[in-house]
């Protein structure tokens, strides 16, 4: 296995016996990043190729060298044999032929240009010939040969582009070689992909009579290549081809940066942003590719069309039907779960629009719920019974129903909190003005479709352009310039500069990547239940038996019940109090308190009042202390050391 990286380097790595992956070769291949690297076919020996972002692509062969014992292998090394150096931009994809057309290597890069070099002695590697060069008007990301092994298909190779702009047209381009002008040629563009394009990669042929092409953009795309019959051109030799799109899955989610097929073309492995790879498997069915990873454990059907008398079962999977009521046939659900796992069927009320199936899984997180649901097409009062109105005063009601329900809905799908943007620095007046000036002759052009107008409009939009750039280009030298070094603002700025922006991984649940807001907050409310479970079991249920125990018991005295203003007043009164004149911290023991403070007086259930340790004068007892008093308790009266009248003292 070789693997290149942007650090410059090209690795080979060879397995052992026991599946263990070892390192043999390492070397620098290039002066910039290595974008590409692909094997030779083996009968060539042991040689790759890269292509980098040095505008040059080489060639490299395995040497083993002699061991100290004949007969021995020596240590192995790798050998630049050549480098093609045509290109004056970055090479973005290199690919080696198919073997029987011999030691051949194509080449594209982002000047739009595809290089096919053939080496004309396979035991010469140093020599290579420019054999032909395609050019193309958008910039090429990546190339793919068509390994078939029909001698009846001319060989083919498919260019892709990378080019962002959508009105530019199709990004795959497949071209063929004539045997009669021994020419490449372009024979189709696939109008049908517009966006930018990652990676492309035909399917190897084993006697199928059309062509699999796998491609990578924002989404995973096969396309079908159909050799139209007696469609050939007598002149040029090429064929015409019949295009479908076979499948198209953005399972993904993000953009598509790989693919590639298995050696016998029938399974497919695509990788993307989401940090996944993914293996599609398929199952020719009329213009239908199924989509398999790992096992499927649960289908839903719609619109089975089955009856009553009808026997319908699948290997390995127990069916749940609900064929139409009336045993007409037509529609019906079902829903099919794989044998083994824990299930029960949902019992559904009378639907009068739908048609469904359910059945509630058992999981380790807990039960969910999967329901197959089928609406009828064009059917009268699928929506319900036709509201019938007699005043004006009930369309008025039906219409402010209907408008709740629409803002309702609206509400519901869109989104509260919208990401602020930073707002743009405001042009002067003088190029507002320009830009002002600037729609009237598009204006002009769009009445009239004069040449001459477009080309007034053409030329004020440039130099409005300009006035735009030299603008923003002196407020940036003028930020630059106001930066300093006492203040700290040069070092914040650079910093925010060079600050690289963390990406931010996906919220994945527990049916992949979570797009929506409702997704998205079941995946985190799903998470924070597995991490935080309740208990409801007391950590000392005698204790708590207990305090609950004292405390109903409202006629002990001594458990009156409070306010928490109370509370909260009385423990501030007393912080307030202390002999230093300011709030205790709290780290203050219970025995710095008392010891501050001395009795004053004593008042005893039967009314009377007693001297304290200190001599002070009379207090006047409140009330409602009296009145919690019975024959055997007493009532003691404290005040701190340093206050000098009792009754200044909040009474406890």
């Amino acid at each position: 296995m070789a693997t290149c990286s942007s650090d410059q380097f090209v690795k080979v790595w060879d397995q052992d016996e026991q599946g263990n992956w070892y390192m043999t070769g390492s070397w620098k291949a290039h002066s910039g990043s290595v974008w590409k690297v692909t094997w030779a076919h083996p009968e060539f020996g042991q040689v790759v190729a890269t292509c980098s972002f040095d505008r040059t692509a080489c060639v490299w062969e395995e040497i083993v060298g002699e061991g100290a014992v004949p007969g021995e292998e020596g240590l192995r090394h790798w050998v630049r044999r050549t480098n093609l150096v045509d290109s004056r931009t970055s090479v973005t994809d290199v690919k080696f032929g198919p073997k029987s057309m011999g030691l051949l290597v194509a080449t594209c890069s982002a000047d739009g240009i595809v290089r096919i070099y053939e080496a004309p002695d396979i035991m010469n590697l140093a020599q290579w010939t420019l054999q032909h060069e395609m050019t193309l008007k958008l910039s090429c990301s990546c190339l793919s040969w068509n390994p078939s092994f029909n001698r009846l298909h001319p060989p083919m190779l498919a260019v892709g582009s990378d080019d962002t702009n959508a009105s530019s047209g199709g990004k795959v381009f497949i071209y063929e070689y004539s045997e009669n002008t021994h020419r490449w040629a372009k024979t189709e563009t696939l109008s049908t992909v517009t966006d930018a394009v990652h990676d492309i990669s035909f399917a190897p042929n084993l006697g199928r009579s059309f062509h699999l092409l796998a491609i990578a953009t924002k989404d995973v795309r096969i396309v079908t290549l159909k050799p139209l019959p007696d469609s050939s051109n007598a002149q040029s030799g090429l064929m015409k081809l019949d295009i479908q799109m076979t499948a198209q899955f953005d399972d993904h989610y993000s953009i598509v940066w790989r693919v590639c097929w298995n050696i016998t073309g029938t399974i497919l492995a695509s990788s993307g942003d989401d940090g996944c790879v993914r293996l599609w498997k398929g199952q020719f069915l009329p213009f239908r590719i199924l989509p398999v990873v790992r096992y499927i454990d649960v289908m839903l059907m719609g619109e089975t069309h089955l009856r009553s008398a009808m026997r319908f079962s699948l290997a390995e999977f127990i069916c749940h039907l609900s064929d139409r009521a009336g045993d007409v046939g037509g529609g019906g659900t079902a829903v099919l779960v794989r044998r083994g796992l824990d299930h029960h069927v949902i019992s559904l009320p009378p639907l009068q629009h739908m048609e469904a199936s359910a059945i509630q899984l058992v999981t380790s997180t807990g039960p969910v719920r999967i329901i197959s649901i089928y609406f009828p097409p064009n059917r009268r009062g699928r929506l319900g019974p036709t509201p019938t109105f007699r005043t004006a005063a009930e369309i008025d009601h039906g219409a402010e129903l209907i408008t709740s329900a629409i803002k309702g809905s609206l509400e519901a799908l869109t989104p509260r909190h919208r990401p602020k943007r930073t707002p743009q620095a405001s042009l002067p007046d003088s190029i507002l003005k320009h830009v002002r000036e600037k729609n009237r002759p598009r204006k002009a052009w769009q009445v009239s479709t004069d040449p001459v107008d477009k080309a007034n409009w053409s030329r004020k939009v440039h130099a409005v352009r300009e006035m735009v750039r030299e603008y923003r280009n002196s407020v940036w030298e003028d930020k630059i310039e106001s930066q300093c070094v006492q203040d700290r603002s040069l070092w914040q700025m650079t910093r925010n500069l060079m600050r690289v922006p963390a990406p931010r991984p996906p919220i994945v649940g527990r049916n992949g990547v979570a797009n929506s807001d409702k997704e998205k907050a079941d995946a985190l409310a799903e998470h924070l239940e597995a991490q935080f479970v309740p208990t409801d079991n007391p950590s000392d249920p005698v204790h708590v038996a207990h305090v609950a125990q004292n405390f109903a018991k409202r006629d002990n005295p001594f458990l009156n019940f409070c306010e928490p203003d109370q509370l909260v007043g009385t423990c501030w009164n007393m912080l307030s109090c202390s002999p230093s004149g300011s709030i205790r911290a709290c780290t203050s023991t219970r025995a710095n308190y008392l010891k501050h403070w001395k009795c004053v007086s004593v008042l005893k259930g039967d009314g009377t009042q007693a001297q304290g340790d200190t001599a002070t004068p009379a207090i006047q007892t409140p009330s409602s202390v009296v009145a919690g008093l019975n024959q055997t308790s007493t009532a003691r009266y404290y005040k701190l050391g340093t206050i000098s009248n009792p009754n200044q003292v909040p009474w406890h």
